[in-house]
């Protein structure tokens, strides 16, 4: 009987270790540009051609490579970067020693260095096999020129994405280690014939902001707001956005640990997590933070691209992140100053004491006999009160906040000292309720029965769900049952509803409800309610606000604007949506052109 195991041979093997590194051109540019910043390198330039797949030239003016160093370089395992004892303690980038080696097995590559500046060595390899070897000079540092890569793995090379995709993501990487590295100078160019074009310049800067403002613009730099301080034993260094500025990806996620390029999903979703409430589903903020601590504390020997990082298991860093980013958030609102004040023969909510600027209001829970008084005995002109309406129709709110009009039966226009606000008042009405509804138990959702039940037909998946979650809605005031052939029967709804009662209103709450339980998965991670509980508190919150595109008083949106400052999560609604855009006094006049003046 013959053996079925076999030796596989070194070359074989060789690739195979090759391929666990290198998987693409921006594999290559990553290993060669950590190689750069290992050797202390100042400015790193990379030059592509065809998406990197046809060439890739790095550059570096580090301290380049020994003479009798460079054929030894590109053997596998073989580092200047590690040794026994600072296996499990590595400040460098690389230190696994396969990164020239995994790159010449697959490729041809030629390399010149010089440690002085004057004398050089240039080394030139295909497949791993070095072709030639001479002296050479060129000015201190390192350039190495990878072309034809997979030229002997056409398996690999079939699946390289087209050049464009490569380009990108080439892009993306050294945006990546420019924001990590503001006093490096970075440069990305591209070749195309006889033309060569910069895709990304980042000159060497002081701060890192700086170079935000280089590499993704004004626009987003703009939107950024700092995050620092510790978490656990780690400093958190960085920015993140502000919780409206979002993407429907995570290609604004740029997350290092000790300067190290890393893609940890625990990272960002814990970053994520701050947010809560405030994030639109499937949207993802923008987020630039680098971890710094002891090398000791993490385990970068995770994946072979070490791109994947393992703390402590007794390290609570994530947690104490997830905290900071919710903290931040909440100072960096700038929520304004609120003034305990009552309104005429209405006894506000009970305060501690004087709250302090920056301060949030909770909502409060809210007694069934409370409601009841608020909903029949007083106007809206006495729940504005004592704050007064102004002789020209606007109406002011505590605090030294004027509502100047409804526009376009969707949005209200605000005055204050220094800003113009803009408010969605759906949302922002949504987040009133949202807040209310989260605060109440169950027991004191105060419900509008209906004289006779209304006969709902809806489908047969629509009836399966609203059968399924109809203790849920019990619970929040929305009284259903079922009957046969796919009818539901409604027998109450909650008194929050700012609309016409009608039976087409209530059929569209029943559909949307059955639609958002059949197509979302909502978790807000801020808030005591489970998965099922929020899906009804979000749902209920949304059908019982201010619809959009209906018109509304003065007097109704300052009641809107005193309760939403009062909320916690005052800036966004139930799904994410952001409830005001607020316009500094100082871009208006620049806008004008009036600044000076």
């Amino acid at each position: 009987m013959s053996r079925k195991i076999k030796e596989i041979p070194a070359q074989l093997v060789s690739k195979i270790a090759a391929g666990e590194v290198i998987t693409r051109p921006v594999d290559v540019v990553k290993e060669l540009i950590e190689n750069s910043l290992d050797a202390n390198a100042t400015k790193i330039s990379a030059t592509i051609e065809n998406g990197g797949q046809t060439r890739i030239i790095v550059e570096d003016n580090g301290e380049g490579i020994l003479p009798e160093d460079m054929e030894l370089a590109f053997k596998l395992h073989t580092s200047s970067k590690i040794s026994e004892e600072r296996l499990f303690n590595v400040g460098t980038l690389g230190f696994r020693g396969e990164a020239l080696s995994s790159i010449a097995i697959v490729s041809k590559v030629k390399c010149i260095s010089s440690v002085d500046g004057k004398n050089a060595m240039e080394i030139v390899l295909e497949g791993g096999k070095v072709l030639s070897k001479k002296n050479g000079r060129r000015t201190r540092g390192t350039k190495i020129e990878v072309s034809a890569i997979f030229f002997n793995v056409p398996a690999r090379r079939k699946f390289l994405r087209s050049a464009e995709t490569e380009k990108r993501l080439i892009r993306t990487l050294i945006t990546h280690f420019a924001l990590i590295h503001p006093n490096v100078h970075f440069e990305l160019l591209e070749k195309k014939g006889n033309r060569t074009t910069h895709l990304l310049q980042a000159p060497s800067r002081m701060t890192k902001l700086a170079t935000v403002f280089d590499v993704l613009g004004n626009e987003i730099a703009s939107q950024l707001i700092p995050l620092s301080g510790q978490a656990g034993r780690w400093k958190i260094e960085g920015f993140i956005s502000i919780p409206s500025y979002t993407k429907r990806d995570r290609s604004l996620q740029y997350v290092s640990v000790n300067k190290r390029i890393v893609r940890s999903g625990d990272i960002n979703s814990a970053i994520e997590e701050g947010y809560g409430a405030q994030l639109l589903k499937g949207h993802h903020p923008a987020i630039i933070v680098d971890l710094v601590g002891k090398n000791e504390w993490v385990d970068y020997n995770v994946h072979p691209q070490k791109l994947e990082v393992r703390f402590d298991p007794n390290d609570n860093v994530l947690e104490e992140l997830a905290q900071m980013v919710k903290d931040t958030l909440e100072k960096e609102s700038h929520l304004p100053e609120l003034t305990e004040h009552k309104a005429k023969g209405v006894e506000n909510q009970p305060v501690s004491s004087p709250p302090e600027k920056g301060e949030i209001y909770t909502a409060q829970p809210i007694q069934a006999e409370e409601q009841v008084e608020r909903y029949t005995q007083y106007t809206l002109e006495d729940m504005v009160g004592s704050a007064g309406v102004a002789k020209s129709g606007a109406v002011k709110v505590a605090g030294g906040y004027r509502i100047l009009g409804h526009i376009m039966n969707k949005f209200a226009l605000i005055e204050t000292d220094t800003e113009l606000w803009i408010m969605d008042v759906h949302a922002a009405d949504e987040r009133v309720k949202f807040e209310q509804y989260e605060n109440i138990k169950s027991d004191l959702v105060m419900s509008q029965s209906m004289l006779t039940p209304v006969k709902i037909k809806v489908d047969h998946e629509d009836f399966n769900v609203l059968d399924e979650i109809q203790p849920l809605l019990k619970s929040y005031g929305l009284e259903i049952s079922t009957v046969p052939e796919t009818t539901v029967l409604v027998h109450s709804i909650p008194v929050y509803f700012d609309q016409t009662i009608d039976r087409q209103t209530i059929s569209n709450v029943l559909q949307g409800f059955a639609a958002y339980f059949k197509e979302t998965s909502e978790k807000a991670v801020t808030t005591p309610l489970d998965e099922l509980q929020y899906k009804v508190v979000a749902r209920l919150a949304c059908h019982g606000a201010v619809r959009s595109g209906y018109p509304v008083s003065n007097h109704k949106l300052a009641e809107i604007l005193n309760n939403l400052l009062k909320c916690k999560y005052p800036w966004t609604c139930a799904h994410g949506r952001p409830t005001v855009i607020r316009i500094k006094q100082g871009m208006l006049e620049s806008w004008f052109k009036r600044v000076g003046q």
